[in-house]
């Protein structure tokens, strides 16, 4: 009898750790040294839509955060190596080193959703990225209608929108220096790094709209530098050069 009871105490302990191990999950959650610099965005009604279009929608969106720079590729190693997100192809541009201050590229519309799920949040809403990017209302970039220049560190690549501008668009030709994250002026509402990468992942709010469905992957695309042009599904080709950012909160 008391061997038979001192197995079954042992085994209710056993089943009470597993049940308090998958309740807590801190298996899948990053380490305490890993966080992501958030910025607190107070929500607003938000005109969705472009610049270059003509389609308007306003849509609300509550109070939320959302990483203040893109993902970078050391930020996305350590989600590789806690084997939670597939690790980018060896050909890719970023892929190279681990601790490049450069944004994350070549990651699938999955492993970005992991990434941000792995800490707590989700890809930005088309909504949330919008008034981060540039304020409630429409604006072709971050800061307005004008085009980037060089002299106000506006983008890496501003040299492009130069008249008569050869070669490759980086400002004072140093690309070697200028293509890291950090070194452009932060838009007016604080967000960092906008559009760096000519595309940046958002996922569908509660109702689809320029293209992209409720709840589905897609992207913001420049067709100039810091360009807010268009939105369109996610497409592996084009999401090949995009960046994403994470966000936590809202809608």
């Amino acid at each position: 009898m008391v061997g038979s009871r001192t197995k079954i105490l042992a085994i209710s302990a056993l089943l009470t750790s597993v049940v308090a191990c998958e309740g807590s999950d801190n298996s899948l959650a990053p380490p305490p040294g890993i966080k992501i610099d958030r910025m607190p965005v107070a929500g607003t009604d938000v005109t969705l839509g472009t610049h270059l279009g003509t389609l308007r929608r306003v849509q609300p969106v509550d109070d939320f955060e959302i990483s203040r720079s893109l993902v970078t590729v050391s930020e996305y190693a350590e989600c590789v190596s806690s084997r939670i997100c597939q690790p980018a192809p060896t050909d890719c541009p970023t892929s190279a080193s681990s601790q490049s201050p450069q944004p994350a590229r070549c990651i699938s519309a999955k492993d970005a959703s992991a990434f941000c799920k792995w800490h707590g949040g989700a890809l930005p809403t088309q909504g949330q990225w919008m008034l981060a990017a540039r304020g409630p209302s429409v604006l072709r970039f971050p800061w307005g209608n004008s085009h980037p220049r060089c002299e106000n560190k506006q983008h890496w690549r501003a040299g492009l929108v130069v008249a008569g501008a050869a070669g490759n668009g980086c400002c004072d030709g140093d690309c070697e220096s200028r293509a890291v994250l950090g070194r452009m002026a932060p838009a007016p509402t604080g967000l960092a790094d906008v559009l760096f990468t000519p595309a940046e992942m958002v996922r569908g709010g509660a109702v689809g709209f320029l293209g992209c469905a409720s709840g589905a992957t897609c992207l913001v695309v420049s067709r100039a530098p810091g360009a807010i042009d268009s939105v369109v599904s996610y497409d592996t080709r084009q999401g090949i050069g995009a960046g994403f950012r994470c966000a936590w909160g809202g809608e």
